[in-house]
């Protein structure tokens, strides 16, 4: 019997903590909601070429990227074409025996 006696009280403890997290969460999810609707109503969309206009703006263009020079990492002979970027990631496990 006293075990749960502690436990609700412990639980009533709780509650405001709870409902404290539950009302910061709505409010972030409030705050991503403006930012958003905002974002909608300044976006740019369907830019053909960059301008001095769209400076610092959000834009929406179509198309394909492409680049002519060819990626390449010399230390693995690796060449990749039409890319803008060519990332290595090493990784080095190693062991003590005794």
């Amino acid at each position: 019997m006293g075990d749960g006696i502690f436990g609700f009280f412990i639980g009533l403890l709780l509650i405001p903590f709870a409902l404290i997290l539950i009302w910061k969460n709505e409010r972030k999810i409030v705050k991503y909601h403006k930012v958003i609707v905002q974002a909608r109503a300044d976006l740019k969309s369907d830019v053909k070429a960059p301008l001095e206009e769209n400076e610092l703006c959000l834009v929406h263009t179509k198309g394909c990227s492409v680049n002519e020079e060819v990626l390449e990492d010399k230390e693995f002979g690796v060449q990749v074409a039409n890319s803008y970027r060519l990332n290595r990631k090493v990784e080095m496990f190693q062991w003590v025996e005794t």
